[in-house]
């Protein structure tokens, strides 16, 4: 009996002393410790990587409303350039009704120009054709005075004088 009473002390004061276990977790506080460096060295690196997808989509929302900003931006300008396109195309009409406007007087000009011409021409040959009136009713006063009467016949064989035509003198 001693013999193996002695072999039982030997092997529990020889061998190192059991692992003192924390609570029910069957793990040491070595590897409870291990565990959790562990946990938040995979903590650290999700929050790096979810710090990293916040930022870049933080970047892109950014960018999403600079694009909006710009969009609306020439959504105004565009409403602008309408709006100039009106005003512009309401001058416009103005002014290709006053140079409609203009060309008409100045057809009715010209017209009135021409007639004036065409008035002076017509005056100009009245008082010429008046002229000629005048000496052809002249012409004929003194061709009422002339006597017409004929020569006699030796006369007329002759050289030519008078011609048949008689002057009252």
């Amino acid at each position: 009996d001693t013999n193996s009473a002695s072999s039982t002390n030997s092997t529990n004061s020889t061998g190192p002393p059991p692992p003192v276990l924390v609570g029910d977790t069957n793990k040491t506080e070595a590897e409870l410790r291990a565990f959790a460096a562990s946990e938040k060295s995979i903590g650290k690196m999700r929050l790096g990587q979810a710090k990293s997808a916040r930022k870049v989509s933080w970047d892109a929302l950014e960018a999403a409303r600079a694009l909006i900003t710009r969009g609306w931006a020439k959504h105004a300008a565009a409403d602008e350039l309408i709006a100039s396109a009106g005003e512009h195309e309401s001058n416009a009409t103005g002014l290709q009704t006053a140079s409609e406007r203009e060309f008409a007087f100045a057809k009715a000009e010209d017209a009135s120009v021409i007639a004036d011409k065409l008035n002076e021409i017509a005056e100009k040959f009245d008082t010429e054709a008046t002229a000629k009136h005048d000496k052809y009713e002249s012409a004929m006063a003194t061709s009422a005075e002339v006597d017409f009467h004929e020569p006699p016949a030796e006369d007329a064989e002759g050289e030519g004088e008078g011609e048949g035509i008689a002057c009252a003198t």
